[in-house]
């Protein structure tokens, strides 16, 4: 037993060490990227924000989600309904999405430090970077050498004072801790492009023809006399401590199903988890396509949800939505349940009465489904 203890207290050392490490050298890296960043700018003249003089952006999608990406969709549309030529930096993992969803005047593809994109003369007005979420920032620095423009908007950081000429109001989660990412977003054009009248702020999504298609042609196969309604059900989340058990899952769709004989039941991401299908109005989504599922939903009744990307595509579309979240929290003041809720008022909130105040939340996979199920009915979905 001792010999037990003692190695569970190296192993965990050796962790510690290994997380101090790879700390240490994220912080040389952005300090050396900051004194680049510094001696690349020095000649290029960096001025106070004029939106008359601007008339193209670099919209920085750095290291965000889809659910970011969607919410920030109502951003892009509005700055390019209003004469601005909109260029969005974006993981190269996400250009597709952006490609079949999102309207924008160009992509400039990254992966991690390096800027895949082949042009060779980055040049934009204005660098505009509403996200402050990671403490480093030697990636977002690294890109923002090979791009040249007249105005930089963000938030500086202690040990980057210099990042951004034009700062955002109350731009930590700290400061904002009871503001949705859409209000906040909304704010910028307030403070910086007062010209745009922004409310209300709606996120923008513009499927291409192709998914239209293909999804218009499943949904066509599986009705009859067109009294069907679809009830869409998602269990699976990015995080494994927002996903449903397989029982929970279950229970749902059968729930759901039994409801009456026109209700069918379309389960997304099911492969990740197994359960049995009890009944030929349960369906399986056939599509991987993310732009192919999100078109999918045009069709559906109601969503059943735990990932906040699905979410926001639900609000996107104006559809129903019951929208079950975890109670997560972040050290910083971030407070998952208030900055990505569904935000719209067919959007309905369902969250566990147990409340962990950490960065994980309430796993769900162990919580009995009473408290959805009684949402459920509450939907008239049961």
């Amino acid at each position: 037993m001792r010999v037990q203890y003692y190695l569970s207290r190296i192993l965990k050392y050796r962790k510690y060490l290994s997380h101090k490490k790879i700390d240490l050298v994220r912080a040389l890296r952005e300090s050396i990227n900051y004194k680049l960043f510094i001696l690349t700018k020095r000649h290029e003249v960096i001025e106070e924000f004029d939106p008359v003089k601007c008339k193209t952006i670099a919209l920085s999608m750095h290291e965000t989600g889809i659910g970011d990406e969607v919410i920030s969709s109502g951003l892009i549309h509005l700055l390019r309904e209003n004469g601005y030529k909109v260029f969005v930096i974006v993981d190269s993992r996400h250009a597709k999405f952006f490609n079949d969803c999102i309207p924008n005047d160009g992509l400039i593809l990254s992966k991690k430090t390096i800027l895949t994109d082949k042009r060779k003369d980055l040049r934009f007005d204005l660098f505009l970077n509403p996200w402050n979420r990671n403490g480093h920032h030697y990636r977002l620095i690294n890109l923002m050498r090979k791009i040249k423009y007249h105005y930089s908007i963000g938030q500086n950081v202690p040990k980057c004072p210099q990042l951004y000429k034009n700062i955002i109001a109350t731009a930590s989660f700290r400061e904002r801790k009871n503001q949705h990412l859409a209000d906040f977003l909304n704010s910028i054009l307030r403070q910086f492009f007062p010209n745009i009248k922004p409310n209300p702020y709606k996120y923008y999504l513009n499927f291409n023809e192709k998914s239209k298609i293909k999804t218009d042609g499943f949904i066509k196969h599986l009705t009859s006399d067109g009294k069907e309604r679809f009830i869409t059900v998602n269990g699976l989340s990015t995080d494994r401590f927002r996903c449903l058990s397989p029982s929970t899952l279950e229970r749902i769709c059968d729930l759901v199903s039994a409801s009456n004989e026109y209700t069918k039941v379309l389960v997304l991401n099911y492969e990740s988890i197994p359960f049995k299908i009890n009944n030929d109005k349960i369906i399986i989504n056939p599509f991987k396509d993310l732009c192919d599922v999100a078109s999918l939903l045009q069709y559906t009744y109601y969503l059943v949800t735990v990932d906040t990307c699905f979410v926001h595509i639900a609000n996107a579309l104006n559809i129903r939505a019951l929208c079950i979240y975890n109670n997560k929290e972040g050290k910083n003041g971030f407070i998952n349940n208030i900055f990505f809720a569904p935000h719209y008022d067919n959007g309905l909130m369902v969250t566990p009465e147990q409340q962990t105040h950490d960065s994980f939340g309430v796993d769900l996979r162990s919580l009995k489904p009473d408290y959805i199920i009684a949402a459920l009915g509450k939907c008239n979905l049961i």
